[in-house]
């Protein structure tokens, strides 16, 4: 079902800006952005980018070749390898999520959360469109799986530390000094009930601290900020200036974050009737759940006053952290050889069974879905269907975002078109000879008509200082 729904995927806006950030490292050494930032609607020239955090624009750096047709190519080397490495990377996660469930629980219910995420219909879609959730997913679950064991042997909470910081680093929409502020205090706090974890917590929060560090203090240099993400502060800053919008966001939002969580809850209400605040694994699996459920929200809300569009099946995704923390505390308090626990567990397969399957019927059948996947997306924003064999127009209210979006997917097309794409008050040019498949170097000229220098000064003698320190 996953290999299937891959042919009916592109990569979403999401992951092809990571791809952007990724192409501009393999070429400086850093994650530039070529046509500027994503919020400025002026083309502008390569900028060093804090528009995600790096880990999954590393991996694509690392692991694809990103030069595409226009380099002879005939392997369509840009989104094709993007989305097999998702689809590996997909596998992958299964496979984890198998291993360290079957270690803390057994052989039966790591296949039951297994079976849950390989079938559920927002896992499904989410690794079809390339987004780095699963990497995410991968990590939490490893900083879990380290604390969990951490109980016995304490020197694990080192491992527990770096697993949380590279999981922050991998799509965080968090404040970074608040994030590392509360991480102090449930390390201060495991401390406090215990004096033999004061040494690996001190330890696991240091090496948990320079690990964001490191790219927060390259954001200071470059942005004077440390936050992981140019997203968090205008997200943030926008629902506090507009708090009506933004609690009407909650009140659109919250079904569709709370959805998966809720199917959960209500199957298994037995089982979390038995957990205890005072266990510490406890207290860690549900803050872990419900702690991303609210920030699920909170992101997802923001979103609805920033970009002014209700995106239920597109906000169903924000939900997927919370998913399995929430169902190894079920798992923790199951009794599996039970004939009603079974009967359940069957209920439940067969609710995630049918989500999976309707979201690959959604996938074939939505028409108005141009060079987008999300189909909600392009319906709200009435972009009606392109076809990219004839010359490409772009709808009037297009913004740099999906600027971005359609130029790289074009970019990785055997198309030939010549066409030219305007926004704010510059202008960028691409031509594309009638004989050969691809696009000519890019030249950025200002409103006067001017050539621009494709780095500026700063940013050159940053790059070529960290290209002698290499």
């Amino acid at each position: 079902m996953r290999y299937l729904s891959y042919e009916h995927y592109e990569p979403e806006h999401g992951a092809v800006l990571q791809m952007v950030m990724a192409q501009g490292y393999q070429e400086y050494g850093e994650f530039m952005m070529d046509l500027g930032p994503v919020f400025d609607n002026e083309i502008k020239l390569p900028e060093p980018s804090d528009h995600f955090p790096p880990l999954y624009p590393l991996l694509m750096a690392y692991t694809l070749d990103l030069k595409g047709h226009e380099h002879g190519n005939e392997f369509n080397t840009g989104f094709e390898s993007l989305k097999i490495m998702s689809f590996v990377l997909a596998i992958f996660t299964l496979v984890i999520i198998y291993l360290l469930t079957r270690f803390l629980f057994g052989h039966v219910q790591g296949l039951f959360c297994a079976s849950v995420f390989s079938m559920g219909g927002v896992f499904i879609d989410n690794s079809a469109k390339c987004l780095g959730e699963n990497l995410q997913v991968i990590l939490l679950l490893l900083f879990i799986f380290m604390f969990i064991l951490s109980i016995r042997r304490p020197w694990l909470l080192t491992i527990a530390g770096f697993s949380l910081g590279l999981a922050y680093l991998s799509k965080s929409t968090l404040p970074f000094w608040g994030t590392a502020g509360v991480v102090l205090i449930g390390a201060a706090f495991l401390v406090f009930n215990n004096r033999r974890f004061m040494l690996p917590s001190i330890a696991g929060y240091a090496i948990f601290l320079r690990t964001i560090l490191a790219w927060g203090y390259r954001n200071f240099i470059y942005f004077s900020t440390f936050e992981t993400s140019s997203n968090i502060n205008s997200s943030i800053s926008l629902a506090l200036n507009n708090p009506l919008l933004f609690i009407k966001g909650l009140a659109l939002n919250f079904f569709p974050v709370a959805v998966i969580p809720l199917i959960l809850v209500i199957i298994f209400f037995v089982e979390l009737k038995k957990i205890s605040l005072k266990e510490k694994i406890d207290f860690l699996l549900l803050i872990s759940s419900f702690g991303s459920l609210i920030i699920a929200l909170i992101y997802s809300s923001a979103f609805y006053v920033k970009e002014g569009f209700y995106l239920p099946y597109n906000t169903i995704r924000y939900s997927i952290l919370s998913v399995l923390p929430l169902m190894w505390l079920i798992l923790r308090h199951m009794n599996i050889s039970t004939t009603n626990t079974l009967r359940r567990i069957f209920i439940c397969m067969v609710i995630f069974l049918m989500s999976g399957i309707g979201t690959y019927i959604w996938a074939i059948n939505v028409d108005d879905k141009p060079l987008i996947n999300e189909a909600d997306i392009a319906m709200a924003k009435h972009v009606s269907k392109l076809d990219y064999i004839s010359p490409l127009y772009f709808s009037e209210s297009i913004n740099k975002n999906d600027f971005y979006y359609y130029t790289t997917y074009i970019k990785y097309l055997d198309v030939d078109y010549i066409t030219d794409e305007k926004i704010g008050n510059y202008c960028i040019v691409k031509q594309c000879n009638e004989k050969l498949p691809g696009w000519e170097p890019i030249f950025a000229v200002d409103s006067a008509g001017h050539p621009c220098d494709p780095l500026s000064e700063k940013v050159r003698r940053i790059l070529l200082k960290r290209k002698s320190e290499r």
